[in-house]
């Protein structure tokens, strides 16, 4: 669900500046949550090739807990879990889709069998384990993984309905209404600046945002504040008149991939745009 952050009317004209508020969205972060359902996606695979081992012992020796089907498991669970992280059997794709996380875990799982049959063909540990019951145990591991990860991708569902990731509109000059999934922060209400010589307000801004996993930047009617218009006859940028509409931002970014996106007031209008980005020195 998305939401706007703000601050009450009786403190936003206060000089925020001088005193570390913290502002922090309520909730548990996303990326939590991420971590504890591949912990769970994790759990579910391993009680799904223990059981399957286990029925297939219970099938084949009618013992389903001796010590032949505790050996296996502490050979097999390692191992497959070891093949699953490399193939990216809980990774945010596996979380986000059933399809690419079964495949990717019923794949990390076929390896695991070739490796335990291929060991015990080698060391020749045929009088220590039966190969049916390892072949019949995987088999049904097999389908009890599709089954539990079919099952949570249903509870993944209804968990994050609006989506796995974090997304934040921080508004700077401009208001907006939230549109979809993300939270629209409205850095004016708030008291969120760009100095960064404020430490205060550099931590004001890292605890804002640090549950994002991804943060959008949004202006409109640049409103000929003094720094922009220095900074931008510094690096020789298109002078912009004090009462334009024209958007102009001044951000510090790591290095990385970023997207500048431009769109018009009434949306759905269009029109022609030009977007000119300088590094400050």
């Amino acid at each position: 669900m998305a939401s706007v952050a703000s601050l009450p009317l009786e403190d936003r004209d206060r000089d925020l500046g001088d005193e570390p508020i913290v502002i922090e969205l309520d909730g548990e972060s996303k990326a939590s949550r991420r971590a504890q359902f591949r912990l769970a996606l994790a759990f579910g695979d391993v009680i799904a090739i223990a059981a399957g081992i286990s029925i297939a012992s219970a099938f084949r020796a009618h013992d389903a807990f001796d010590d032949q089907v505790s050996n296996l498991l502490l050979a097999i669970v390692p191992l497959y879990l070891v093949m699953a992280l490399h193939h990216r059997a809980y990774g945010f794709d596996s979380l986000a889709r059933f399809s690419a996380g079964a495949r990717r875990a019923l794949t990390a799982l076929l390896f695991t069998a070739l490796v335990v049959m291929g060991l015990g063909f080698v060391l020749k540990m045929g009088a220590d384990y039966s190969r049916i019951i390892v072949s019949l145990g995987f088999a049904l591991g097999s389908l009890g993984i599709v089954a539990f990860r079919y099952l949570f991708d249903r509870y993944r569902s209804r968990s994050f309905p609006d989506g796995l990731t974090e997304e934040i509109v921080l508004c700077d000059g401009t208001v907006l209404l939230p549109s979809g999934t993300e939270r629209v922060i409205n850095a004016t209400a708030l008291g969120i600046q760009p100095r960064l010589d404020c430490p205060h307000m550099l931590d004001r801004i890292g605890r804002t945002l640090r549950h994002a996993d991804r943060v959008i930047i949004a202006n409109d009617n640049w409103g000929g504040e003094a720094k922009l218009a220095s900074i931008a006859q510094t690096v020789g940028a298109q002078p912009l008149a004090a009462t334009s509409k024209d958007a102009a931002l001044i951000t510090t970014l790591s290095p990385g991939v970023y997207s500048v996106v431009v769109t018009d007031v009434d949306s759905g209008k269009g029109g022609i745009a030009l977007v000119e980005v300088y590094a400050v020195p």
